[in-house]
């Protein structure tokens, strides 16, 4: 094991010349400038950019052509250390990138439910220990719908890069391979190239979230670096490559509007945007059209910012303001809008049925000895408890447990309680509950106190978390004939589903099962 290396045999001048001047190409700047916004305007679901993910790939050629670089021109400056190389990246990277961290944990914090919070502390544990790519690729994958509210996800890209870093430093520091090494970068290249292009029918998402099916495409741009002719073979086909940087450029355009999440991806189809990269790359180190339009200052200035950064703030901002747009409207209609709609309809209600309410009151009443109503501990939203109302439909000596339990249930009913349960006008008093706020319209059924198994299975399932209804999704698909694991399931069903249509919905159902009478068996 050697400190240092030199990787070519020419004087150090000259090979310093070339390496310096891949560092401060303007050229370059612009392509880091293209990968960026291709990015960004993807995952803001920008039209025209389907396929600016690929703009990943694109800074994964530039990005290892720019480290090999800088690792040659430090290694002919003097003596520079694997330590040293680790050193200038983490003083480079980890301010940003700590600031971001701890900004979107202030954010997340405030704004975030517990399990996307949950999800969002999982994420950064991940980046902090450059493995996000791994945690993503177990419990995400990058085109799901879900990437929208993942406000670290970005970051994989960057886990990739410093694990990637591990190795190039092992391959540049380690003097036995000096005389090997671009040959050993390009088998290297070819084989993870192959690995990913296998690799990606049965395991995607390890496709294209590890380093090892990733690892092809900053090596073509470390190749690139390596290649100690690059400058005069571009110089002796100028013409050519003038006519293959504009291709190069225009045909990378054309992907980030053809491509599109359906594409798989990476594998062999990511080969188009890394070789029209490398040619761009090529092509700039000579002065033509392309190599001009890409220097423009704009284009940069962007790019100078670095990708990492560029992505960070701006998919940072953009996802952390979507994720709280999307809290703070879920809260407005689950909170408000959903709670003015049960206030005025059970305030019509109880207007509409308050002379049938008293008929039910007095025909209780006349019919069985007891009170009217009889108050049951129920179960509420975060498996509060609280007293619901309804109208005594069983006799007074009846045991307090589930019907459903009950060895006999129509022997305990009252002379008029099979009519008002099969008519639901039993449930009416419950209208009070929901003008105070305990329950809702449409909801979960609310379980007795002591209904340990249904309570256990809905808070597994987080329907604990709903306030619950009057009638619900459940009710309507079986009422009494389900068992609990069937209905717990309709419930989750429902608080996935859960809206102001979908609502409506299970209410005019309810009321056309109501007039059936289906589903009570008692």
């Amino acid at each position: 094991m050697s400190a240092t290396l030199l990787v070519d045999q020419r004087p150090n001048s000259a090979i310093a010349s070339i390496c310096k001047k891949a560092a401060s190409r303007d050229d370059i700047d612009g392509i880091r400038a293209i990968a960026a916004m291709a990015v960004v305007a993807f995952h803001a679901g920008v039209p025209g950019f389907a396929g600016g993910f690929i703009g990943v790939d694109i800074f994964f050629v530039v990005s290892g052509f720019l480290i090999a670089s800088s690792v040659m021109r430090r290694q002919q400056a003097g003596p520079f250390t694997a330590l040293d190389f680790f050193e200038r990246r983490a003083r480079r990277l980890a301010g940003a990138f700590m600031t971001v961290v701890a900004l979107s944990w202030l954010a997340a914090w405030s704004l975030f439910m517990p399990p996307d919070y949950e999800t969002f502390l999982r994420s950064v544990r991940g980046s902090v220990t450059l493995l996000a790519n791994h945690h993503f690729h177990d419990t995400l994958g990058y085109f799901d719908t879900g990437h929208l509210t993942k406000p670290r996800l970005h970051v994989w890209s960057l886990a990739i890069e410093e694990q990637f870093y591990l190795a190039v430093a092992a391959l540049f520091f380690v003097s036995a391979l000096k005389k090997w090494l671009l040959p050993t970068v390009i088998c290297l290249g070819v084989i993870s190239l192959v690995a990913s292009a296998i690799t990606l029918p049965g395991r995607p998402d390890a496709a294209f979230y590890l380093l090892p099916y990733r690892a092809w495409e900053l090596l073509t741009g470390v190749a690139l670096a390596l290649w100690p002719e690059r400058r005069a073979f571009v110089e002796s086909h100028r013409k050519a490559f003038n006519v293959a940087g504009a291709s190069a450029l225009f045909s990378l355009m054309a992907l980030v509007w053809l491509y599109d999440p359906a594409i798989p991806f990476p594998g062999l189809a990511a080969l188009p945007p890394v070789v029209f990269t490398a040619f761009l790359i090529l092509a700039g180190e000579t002065r033509n059209f392309t190599s001009i339009a890409l220097s423009f200052r704009p284009m940069a200035l962007i790019g100078r910012r670095s990708y990492g950064r560029i992505l960070k703030r701006l998919a940072t901002r953009y996802e952390l303001l979507y994720e709280a747009l999307a809290n703070v409207l879920e809260k407005f209609r689950n909170m408000v809008l959903k709670r003015l709609f049960d206030v005025l309809m059970s305030a019509c209600a109880a207007l509409v049925f308050a002379i049938p309410m008293a008929i039910v009151a007095i025909a209780v009443r006349a019919s069985s000895p007891g009170p009217v109503l009889y108050w049951s501990k129920r179960v509420g939203k975060d498996n509060r408890i609280f007293l619901m109302p309804k109208f005594r439909t069983m006799r007074a000596d009846t045991p307090v447990v589930a019907t459903h339990l009950l060895s006999d249930p129509s022997r305990h009913l009252t002379p008029i309680g099979g009519f008002l349960r099969k008519s639901s006008l039993d449930e009416l008093p419950q209208l009070w509950c929901i003008l105070k706020g305990q329950m809702s319209l449409v909801g979960p059924r609310p379980a007795l106190f002591n209904q340990d198994d249904l309570i256990e299975a809905r808070t597994t399932a987080g329907v604990h978390t709903l306030p619950p209804g009057l009638t619900g999704w459940a009710q309507i698909n079986g009422r009494d004939e389900l068992e609990i694991p069937l209905k717990v399931a309709y419930d989750a069903e429902y608080l996935l589903r859960r809206g102001f249509m979908f609502d409506l919905r299970i209410l005019i159902l309810t009321a056309l099962k109501v007039a059936s009478a289906k589903g009570v068996s008692h």
